[in-house]
C-alpha cells in the first residue's frame, strides 16, 4: 500500500520501484508475486521506461502463466508499451490478441477504442470507421451474451461512447437512456440518464427532453409521499 501511494500519490516512480523490489526479495507466495511484478511494471510504464515495463509483464507470462491467463492487465501494458515506443504494428497485434483472449473484460472493450483512435489520429477514415464498426459489433455481442449483468451495462455504455466519438449524438443519448432503463437502480444507470440529459441539452438543443429525463430521475430517487401525514407529531399520534 505504501508503494502504491508512493507511485500514485507522490508520483515518485523510483522509490515505488525500490519498495516493490524489497517486497519481491521478501515474498515467496506465488499467488502474490505476480501482482507485485504487475505493479512494478506499471511503475516503469508511468516512468516512461516502456521496455522495462514490458519485461515485467513478459516475466509474469513466463513465470506465472495462470495469473497471466486470468488477468488482462499485463497483456494490456505489453500492447501499450509497444504503442508508446512507436511500434504500432506490434501494438495492434497485441491489442488484437488481448481482444481475442480476454473478451469479457474492460481491457478488451478499451482495446477496440484504442485502435480506432489511433487511426482517427492518423486521418485514416476507412480504418477508423472499420474499427468503430467492429467495436459496435463486439459490444452488441457482449451485451446479448451477458444480458442482465454488469457486463451488459458496460457494453451499452461503450456503445454510447462509440456514438459519442462519432458525434452521433441522438444515438448516444438513446443508448444512455436504454442503459438507465435496463439498470435504473445502479450508479452506472443513474449516471447514464444524467449524461443523456446533458447530450439533449448541449448537443441536441432539446432542453425539454433533458428536463424530462432529470425529472424522471428525481421522481424515482425521491418519490412523493402517498398523501398520509406520518410525522410523529401529528394530531393522530398524540
Amino acid at each position: 500500500m505504501i508503494a502504491g501511494v508512493t507511485l500514485d500519490g507522490k508520483r515518485d516512480h523510483d522509490e515505488a520501484i525500490r519498495l516493490y523490489d524489497n517486497l519481491l526479495a521478501r515474498v515467496e507466495d506465488t499467488t502474490i508475486l505476480p501482482a507485485i511484478h504487475l505493479r512494478k511494471g506499471i511503475a516503469y510504464f508511468e516512468k516512461k521506461d516502456y521496455n522495462l515495463c514490458r519485461n515485467e509483464m513478459s516475466l509474469i507470462n513466463r513465470d506465472f502463466p495462470y495469473f497471466f491467463q486470468n488477468n488482462p492487465t499485463p497483456q494490456k501494458y505489453i500492447a501499450l508499451s509497444f504503442e508508446k515506443i512507436g511500434n504500432w504494428n506490434r501494438a495492434e497485434n497485441e491489442f488484437k490478441w488481448l481482444i481475442d483472449n480476454y473478451s469479457a473484460t474492460e481491457a478488451a472493450f478499451d482495446a477496440h477504442l484504442t485502435i480506432a483512435d489511433h487511426y482517427k489520429k492518423q486521418g485514416n477514415k476507412e480504418l477508423t470507421d472499420t474499427w468503430f464498426s467492429k467495436a459496435e459489433e463486439f459490444y452488441y455481442a457482449m451485451a446479448n451474451r451477458y444480458a442482465g449483468s454488469n457486463m451488459e451495462a458496460s457494453a451499452i455504455s461503450y456503445l454510447a461512447e462509440v456514438s459519442r466519438r462519432r458525434e452521433k449524438w441522438d444515438q448516444a443519448a438513446k443508448y444512455l437512456e436504454n442503459l438507465y432503463e435496463r439498470f435504473p437502480t445502479t450508479e452506472v444507470g443513474r449516471k447514464a440518464i444524467i449524461n443523456a440529459a446533458s447530450i439533449y441539452r448541449e448537443k441536441l438543443k432539446n432542453r425539454a427532453k433533458a428536463d424530462s429525463l432529470l425529472n424522471q430521475l428525481r421522481s424515482e430517487l425521491f418519490p412523493p409521499p402517498d398523501g398520509k401525514n406520518i410525522d410523529a407529531m401529528t394530531d393522530d399520534n398524540k
